[in-house]
């Protein structure tokens, strides 16, 4: 069984694969940890059971486990079955977190319903290929009043089609695969969309800000170009030029991570919190 489609799956296959040859000490250094502080500043510390959605290496698993005491039992659920079977195993071992953490095949679009106190998605929302559906997925799993926390990139409002037609059609040559990226269930939703699915999910919104995981000079200057919205991205990808910020001048300007950086010039990082309605009834969504 497989939960990925077939140009995701083989290229989850080799990356997961490398991972399973790579050392599992440094996987505690992902910018992506800095997410549980913030957790226990607005909700306190946690307790129960969680999920860890599409967790990759299952770092998060590993940090949740090492950070909170009460939390019974970690679900690593991942859609890679090198991941489940070699890698999450390996560093759960690894950081002695065995009895907190188990592996998982499986998908956000398919959990157990009415299981979890807390469901975390690290970078995993924005490879939905129904935001709606998954999103409902993380509802019924939750139980009453539980929380669903993410960090996921998010495109402006303004996003157009055309912007998000030039993404999906670049083909990516990632790891000795060409894919196009559209294949592959890379979607960088805009804000609205997330936070409409949210709603119509049964879902409050408790947080949603910026999540800043890096001070670079880029992404100081990214943060500024933000804020000229008359700019299109098209004029903002060649002050990017100009300023020679990018450091490709002496590049094929077709190549494909080249296009990628134009497409997603824009996107920001978010970090948001929602709980699980209690009221049984969720309006405007009928």
């Amino acid at each position: 069984m497989s939960y990925l489609n077939k140009k995701d799956n083989q290229l989850h296959e080799v990356i997961h694969s490398r991972m399973a040859k790579d050392t599992p000490e440094n996987i505690l250094s992902n910018r992506r940890l800095r997410v549980i502080p913030i957790v226990r500043d607005k909700i306190g510390s946690i307790e129960g059971v969680a999920a860890d959605v599409g967790c990759g290496s299952g770092y998060f698993s590993i940090g949740l486990a090492r950070e909170f005491n009460n939390l019974s039992r970690i679900d690593a659920i991942e859609a890679s079955e090198t991941a489940v079977s070699d890698v999450i195993p390996r560093n759960i071992d690894f950081f002695d977190v065995t009895e907190k953490v188990s592996p998982l095949f499986g998908s956000f679009d398919n959990l157990c319903v009415n299981t979890y106190d807390y469901v975390f998605a690290m970078g995993a929302l924005h490879h939905s290929r129904n935001l709606s559906s998954t999103l409902k997925s993380i509802s019924n799993s939750l139980k009453i009043g539980g929380y669903l926390i993410a960090q996921e990139p998010a495109m402006p409002d303004e996003t157009t089609h055309d912007e998000y037609d030039f993404k999906y059609n670049i083909i990516e040559e990632r790891h000795g695969l060409q894919i196009r990226n559209g294949d592959r269930f890379d979607r960088f939703f805009r804000e609205c969309e997330y936070k409409t699915a949210l709603i119509h999910s049964g879902f409050d919104i408790k947080c949603w800000e910026n999540f800043i995981n890096t001070e670079s000079k880029l992404t100081n200057i990214r943060k500024q170009l933000l804020r000229m919205s008359n700019h299109s991205l098209n004029k903002i990808y060649k002050l990017i030029q100009i300023l020679g910020l990018n450091n490709q001048k002496n590049k094929n300007p077709n190549d494909w991570k080249l296009k990628m950086r134009k497409a997603t010039l824009l996107v920001k990082p978010k970090l948001f919190i929602a709980r699980k309605s209690n009221t049984g009834k969720f309006y405007h969504s009928d």
